[in-house]
């Protein structure tokens, strides 16, 4: 009975884990001027351009001139 709910946990933690990574490469790319401060494009995750006027929550943030 302890090697199964040691099993069910690992199981557990490497599905979570593979869902925060997933999570974390899915998340777009916004470009901000370091001048200005201001958006200059924004890339989702599969390279596709999108637009500045509505920024998701979670993103990476890459400062560019």
């Amino acid at each position: 009975m302890p090697q199964l709910i040691a099993t069910g946990f690992l199981l557990f933690l490497i599905v979570a884990a593979g869902k925060a990574l997933i999570g974390y490469l899915d998340m777009p790319t916004v470009y901000e001027s370091w001048s200005s401060r201001e958006c200059v494009r924004v890339e989702a995750a599969d390279g596709t351009p999108m637009g500045c006027d509505d920024l998701p929550t979670k993103f990476h943030h890459v400062w560019v001139e």
